[in-house]
């Protein structure tokens, strides 16, 4: 799921769809979150924290910064138990997945450009979204409950295999994209297809959304 997530990042837009959350948790410690979100960082960019994987641990304009650097490709974040307050998470899921900054002022009057973003944003952490967030802030999350281990085996030489390797998928699927029209046009009708029967399911739009670009994400992952 997280690696359809990352694939999916750089079609919201133009499935013309909404940024959403892709949380993954465990209680437990050594299950390998970490290692899979860096999974998930490694096919666009250099998947070693504090790189491309970014902590949680940051101020809303950092956050903000970030996302706007990113654009279409994933925001990934680390430790959601950083984040101390559940007020401070809801409000930092609706400012990501709102997909603009906030508005300001400029020291010569005017307005400073506005941060923009339209992405899939990947977190993780040692709890879920909790039951007292608000219900429009979970609404935009997917919350996955890993159960054991992730990454079995040795995942210290699973994460340094990812520190060496990275960059190539996403490159491979920007290129498809951009010479195939017809490839992006496929895209596009299964994505409404399985939106269409989310909905029939009893989800709600926004879920919808969600899952069929996860859906079209993995169809292009296999």
């Amino acid at each position: 799921i997280l690696l359809a997530a990352s694939f999916a990042s750089v079609l919201v837009a133009k499935l013309d769809a909404l940024p959403f959350i892709v949380h993954l948790w465990s209680s437990e410690s050594g299950t390998g979150k970490t290692v899979a979100t860096m999974l998930a960082a490694s096919i666009w960019a250099d998947p070693e924290l504090g790189r491309y994987v970014r902590s949680m641990n940051a101020t809303k304009v950092a956050n903000e910064q970030l996302a706007g650097f990113c654009n279409n490709m994933p925001l990934i974040l680390d430790e959601l138990q950083t984040v101390q307050h559940n007020a401070d998470f809801d409000e930092l899921i609706y400012m990501l997945c709102e997909g603009t900054g906030k508005a300001r002022g400029a020291k010569d009057g005017g307005l400073r450009e506005q941060s923009r973003w339209m992405n899939v944003i990947i977190t993780n952490g040692e709890q879920p979204i909790s039951a007292e967030s608000r219900a429009g802030a979970v609404n935009r999350v997917i919350s996955i409950e890993a159960d054991g281990e992730i990454i079995p085996g040795d995942m210290p030489l699973f994460a340094d295999t990812l520190r060496k390797n990275h960059g190539h998928a996403g490159r491979m699927l920007i290129e498809r994209i951009l010479k195939e029209p017809e490839f992006s046009e496929k895209i596009r009708q299964t994505y409404i297809s399985a939106k269409n029967a989310f909905m029939r399911g009893g989800a709600t739009g926004k879920q919808a959304n969600y899952g069929a670009a996860l859906l079209v994400g993995d169809i292009m992952l296999c």
